[in-house]
Parts: structure tokens; sequence; C-alpha cells
């Protein structure tokens, strides 16, 4: 995906006016699919963790988090940009980035992993192979498959944008109609009461916090840095290098999911080695560098620090057993 333009995250302008016409169309095809009945039920919980918006919100993170509340869960994916269109389970010793996707790639040292175009065939695959619940990453759009509990994942930074639908804003349908269908929401980030504050009569809200592993940063402190990311959000990533102390000497962004080339990765090292820095960037951009590239590259690892109990509660509520 390339860069979300700017005025999405802004007060609405003349951008948005001009496009009202197209996002209201927008909206009434996406509308008409979401409301499309499910033809598959799993038999066992599917927890859809999905979101309103276009580009990332923390989905991989809490997916990630989710698998130590839920033992014997596996993952469900899509696998954005894979180039192996059959449904697989995700193998990190056999399957590129290419083969599966990047998120998934990562998600699989958390727990079983399955992509595929065809969501109620990889929830099949998942059952026969022994799932005892399952994890949708993404999906909240697609009515395909039953979804027992929906949580949908929140940037306590932007939030929805300036809450006008695609191509106007950011979202991907209606705010209230994504609303009703919510079982929670959960904010990804920094701290937001007020944020959090304007849906809590309406439905269940909690925090999730993105947690930089420590021996990462202190790798890294008293360096010089030059960071990079190809991710829907980037300056997230360089945002949380600033809080943690670390010193940026330059940001370089590129689209999500971009694929690095050794012209990239040339480029990138020759931009470090003038700024006498070291060359950082995320565990999902790591799977995405030529291989021989990746011993001159720090990552930061994250982890996702959840309310274990407000999950098990809604589990609980939801008669979900855990």
């Amino acid at each position: 995906m390339l860069k979300p333009p700017a005025f999405w995250y802004n007060d609405p302008g003349w951008q948005v006016s001009l496009l009202s016409p197209i996002a209201s169309k927008y909206a009434q095809i996406a509308t008409k699919r979401i409301m499309a009945p499910s033809t598959y039920k799993a038999d066992v919980p599917v927890i859809c963790i999905g979101n309103m918006v276009m580009g990332g919100a923390g989905k991989t993170p809490l997916t990630q988090g989710l698998c130590s509340v839920l033992p014997g869960a596996h993952i469900l994916s899509r696998g954005y940009g894979r180039t192996k269109k059959m449904s697989v389970l995700v193998d990190p010793l056999l399957h590129s980035y290419q083969d599966v996707g990047d998120e998934p790639l990562l998600l699989s040292q958390f727990a079983p992993t399955w992509v595929g175009s065809d969501r109620n065939a990889i929830a099949r695959l998942a059952t026969q192979a022994g799932a005892k619940y399952l994890l949708l990453d993404d999906g909240f759009q697609n009515p395909s498959l039953h979804k027992d509990l929906n949580l949908v994942v929140v940037d306590a930074f932007s939030a929805f944008g300036n809450e006008h639908i695609f191509p106007a804003g950011p979202l991907r349908e209606p705010l209230e109609q994504g609303l009703e269908r919510a079982d929670a929401l959960v904010f990804v980030g920094r701290n937001n009461p007020s944020l959090m504050d304007r849906f809590r009569d309406r439905l269940p809200v909690t925090m999730a916090r993105v947690l930089p592993n420590a021996k990462d940063l202190m790798a890294l402190q008293g360096q010089n840095v030059v960071a990079f990311a190809g991710l829907a959000r980037p300056g997230k990533f360089y945002q949380m290098l600033d809080l943690e102390g670390i010193h940026v000497e330059e940001c370089i962004s590129f689209a999500d999911h971009y694929p690095y080339t050794k012209a990239d990765m040339d480029n990138l090292l020759k931009r470090a080695k003038r700024e006498n820095a070291a060359l950082v960037t995320t565990r999902k951009d790591l799977v995405r560098i030529p291989h021989e590239y990746r011993e001159h590259v720090h990552t930061i690892d994250i982890s996702v620090g959840l309310d274990k109990a407000f999950f098990e509660d809604l589990f609980h509520k939801k008669g979900i057993t855990t």
C-alpha cells in the first residue's frame, strides 16, 4: 500500500468534498458485501482481529499477544503480497516472505499460521490439524467465515482519521456500521484516555502496549542511527525510537510490504556510513531484505502488553472457554 494521504488525518477540507461522491458509492458497495451472510461456521471459536481503516493499526502485534492467552490457537491470514496462491501452513524454514507474506512469516513463530485467499478453506485445514481456536488476522469486512468475536484494533494516536470513507478518508466502511459489529475496541500504542472514553459507554475497550525489546534498544544506546521501514505508518517506528532515547539521524520510508533490492540496501548502507550510524529497521522489514545484507542491519523486536483479565472476561461472556 502506498503512503496514506495527509488529508485523511487532518480536518476535512476540499479533498473530502471532492471525493465524497466516490466515497458514498464505495460505502454502498462495501456495505452490501459486508452484510452478506456467512457461508461457513467452524467447529471451533473464531476470533477476528480486524480494523476499520486502510493500512496498519496494530493487528499483527495483537494477534501475536493473543497466542499466549489462547493456547492451542492457530492463525489464519490472507498473506498479503505472496506469490504462492494455494492454501498452506507457513513453515519459516521452507517459506520466504514472497511465498507466504511478511506478517504470516513473523506470526508463525508464535502459533501455527495458515495462509490462503479462501478463509473458509484454511479454517477447515487448521481445525483438521487440531486448532482449538482460530485467530483471523484481518477479515473484519469479509463475511464468508462466521466470527464468534470481533476485536477491532485502533491506532491510539490516529484513531479513525477524519472519519470519512475511502477515498475521502481512511475508513473501509461507515464508522457506526463497524461499531455495531464490533465486540470490543483494542487501542494500540500510547495511552489516550479521552479517545477511549469516547467509546467506553458503547462497548468494551482496552489498551495494548507495544513494548520494544530492551536488549535491542541497549545495543543502540550512544550510537547514531539511520532508521528505515516499509510499513503502513512508519512514523510510529521512528517515534518509538525517539521516545526510547535513540538518536535518529535520518528516517527513510518505503511503501508498506516493500520488497527491498540489493540496490536499495547498498544505498542505505552508504547513507548510514556517511552518518557514521547504525542501520536500524523492524523485524517485519528484515524478512524482506536480501539475506546477505541482514547481518548489517539492527532490528528492534517488539512484544505487546495485554490486560489478560480483560480478554479472559470477554471470552467468557461470549462462551469462549480458555
